[in-house]
């Protein structure tokens, strides 16, 4: 397994101190990782920096684990739909650019269609993603799905995407957090469950939220109650061996440069030990 950090990780210095890619990828240099998930959010200037971008990552050593956008299929308009096909072959292309061979993408936000079943969608979901798959497939590029915002929330509804869609240049970004986050369910036995679909990994820990409506929230990794050990274990016990990425979101504990410094030394003493 190697070990990984995405962007979303320094979110607050994002904010508070204009990070750039560049600037990301040199910081993560310096934790001893090997590889980083961009996150496409935060391009200043896409095109006049992805050169800048393969110059840092090839003089410090790191590979690109996955290219990460954020678009959704579960919209109300056609139109809408249409738009996000192109974000997707628009990402499709930059991870090529980038000289990843995963993208990481989404099903959909329930937010965005609160009233509708879950089937309907998961099925907008899977037809979404069926706009993109040859194009991925024509380009290299395996679409990585995260259990994110709900579609899917289930190891069963990401299983059945998965299946429906039925290529090989679709698997799973399994987020170890999201899952009792948006599902209430156990990620050791999502793991037991999915582990032949999973291609990527990304590790948050939480903790019960103090209030506000949420359930959980973040905090340093190996301090909460996510399984993130026997996770791991389970998933490299059944054959995995690709990226571990750190996930950190828990800003208002700690902000990242040290969060991210003492979730890393854990994930580090973790995959030594399994």
């Amino acid at each position: 397994m190697k070990l990984s950090i995405t962007m979303i990780s320094f979110s607050d210095k994002v904010s508070s101190e204009k990070m750039s890619v560049k600037e990301f990828i040199e910081l993560s240099s310096s934790y001893g990782v090997d590889a980083v998930d961009i996150v496409g959010y935060y391009w200043q200037d896409r095109e006049r920096e992805i050169p800048l971008v393969r110059e840092a990552l090839k003089k410090h050593g790191l590979e690109v684990g996955a290219y990460c956008i954020g678009n959704k299929f579960v919209l109300p308009s056609r139109e809408e739909i249409e738009k996000q096909v192109e974000h997707v072959k628009d990402g499709i292309d930059t991870a090529v650019k980038l000289g990843t061979k995963h993208l990481r993408i989404f099903g959909g936000s329930t937010a965005d269609a609160p009233d509708m079943d879950q089937q309907t969608r998961l099925k907008m979901a899977i037809d979404g993603i069926k706009e993109c798959i040859s194009y991925a497939e024509e380009k290299g590029i395996t679409m990585v799905l995260e259990n994110h915002g709900g579609i899917p929330a289930k190891s069963s509804e990401a299983k059945m995407i998965v299946e429906a869609v039925n290529s090989p240049n679709l698997k799973l970004l399994f987020d170890i957090g999201n899952f009792p986050w948006y599902a209430g369910e156990d990620p050791v036995k999502a793991a037991l469950a999915l582990y032949p679909y999973v291609a990527h990994i990304h590790v948050k820990d939480l903790v019960p939220a103090g209030g506000g409506g949420a359930k959980y929230e973040g905090c340093i990794t190996g301090e909460g109650v996510v399984p993130v050990k026997e996770c791991l274990k389970t998933l490299k016990e059944h054959g995995y061996d690709g990226f571990v990425t750190l996930e950190y979101e828990a800003w208002p504990r700690m902000e990242s440069y040290q969060g991210v410094k003492k979730s890393l030394e854990y994930l580090k003493k973790v995959l030594s030990d399994i």
